[in-house]
């Protein structure tokens, strides 16, 4: 069955002007997007599960809440996704949600996904690769 909806476009452009007259706009959309954790440069491995498929791709930069992750393979935006971080001796499991996909050269090749509940050794991890980048800054 068809639903039609009469849309209101007088309304529509009113809104669209309104918006576009603020100077600030593109300021207030940077705001928007910062992260409450900071980004930190990292290239660690990372695993994940797609359907009966395994993927790999490289964490790019992690938070204590996220991380952005360069894979030939990317995953559906707000899809759920368990990421596993090859240690020593194990796997770290963290349960992940995806929050967003990036193309580029017309194929998606990053996704970034935010983690739900970050296990204490991940947090570890981000705080000794915080640690030495800090370190490796002030050296320089």
């Amino acid at each position: 069955m068809l639903i039609e909806q009469k849309i209101n476009l007088t309304s529509i452009t009113k809104q669209y002007r309104l918006y576009a007259s603020v100077p600030c706009i593109s300021e207030c959309k940077k705001i928007m997007r910062k992260r409450s954790d900071e980004r930190i440069e990292s290239s660690l491995l990372v695993k994940f599960n797609h359907g009966d498929a395994v993927s790999y791709g490289i964490v790019t930069n992690v938070s204590e809440r996220g991380m952005c992750i360069k894979s030939g393979v990317c995953l559906q935006p707000d899809s759920a996704a368990l990421l596993l971080i090859p240690l020593k001796d194990e796997h770290l499991a963290v349960d992940a949600e995806v929050r967003w996909i990036k193309e580029t050269e017309e194929f998606y090749d990053s996704m970034g996904v935010e983690l739900l509940e970050p296990p204490e050794r991940y947090l570890q991890i981000v705080a000794n690769i915080r640690s030495v980048q800090s370190v490796a800054n002030t050296s320089l």
